[in-house]
């Protein structure tokens, strides 16, 4: 972009406003349940979801800054992208398999 005259303008010489209007939103992401089958290393994790699929998965921000173990048998939120159905996001812990003692 280049600053002309104190406002921004694209490569056209629009302003900035007009030229976001035809841009495309972006496709929001996919949110499924899936239950953790491995723990990889380096907080990433592969998971099952409900419909058999399996798929890998990282820890979001929040979950690493909170310190919340996930381990396998735990059941996940995952956000998945529609580009890459082969990797998510895992956004929440849901519960795992029941403590046995």
């Amino acid at each position: 972009m280049f600053v002309k005259t104190g406002m921004l303008v694209n490569w056209n010489g629009q302003n900035f406003t007009e030229s976001n209007k035809s841009i495309m939103a972006k496709q929001s992401s996919i949110e499924v349940n899936g239950v953790i089958t491995e723990a990889l290393g380096n907080s990433i994790f592969r998971t099952q979801l409900k419909s058999g699929h399996i798929i890998t998965c990282h820890l979001s921000g929040k979950i690493r800054l909170n310190s919340i173990q996930i381990l396998p048998g735990d059941e996940v939120l995952l956000e998945m992208s529609p580009y890459d159905l082969t990797k998510g996001r895992i956004v929440r812990r849901l519960g795992g398999k029941p403590k046995t003692e």
